[in-house]
């Protein structure tokens, strides 16, 4: 089994359903069972937020994907983060 995060915000794209990527996978992708989806850190707010809110939030949600990486990196050898 592989473990799956994702980063699903728009807030840094041209277009802001591309935060919908990491969703689409996780409902589309099933590889017979094969991937356990762990988190998706998901933007609560508006991507059409001024410039400079726009990029502290993508940095705070940036830092909690980290954090979840170096979690699962920890207990498994591999990982998908999309």
């Amino acid at each position: 089994m592989v473990h799956c995060i994702g980063l699903a915000s728009g807030l840094g794209a041209a277009n802001s359903d591309c935060g919908m990527g990491p969703r689409y996978f996780q409902q589309h992708l099933t590889l017979d069972d094969a991937l356990h989806w762990q988190q998706i850190i998901a933007s609560e707010k508006s991507p059409y937020l001024s410039s400079e809110n726009k990029y502290d939030q993508l940095a705070c949600l940036n830092g909690k994907f980290a954090q979840q990486a170096k979690m699962i990196s920890q207990k498994e050898p591999f990982f998908l983060a999309f």
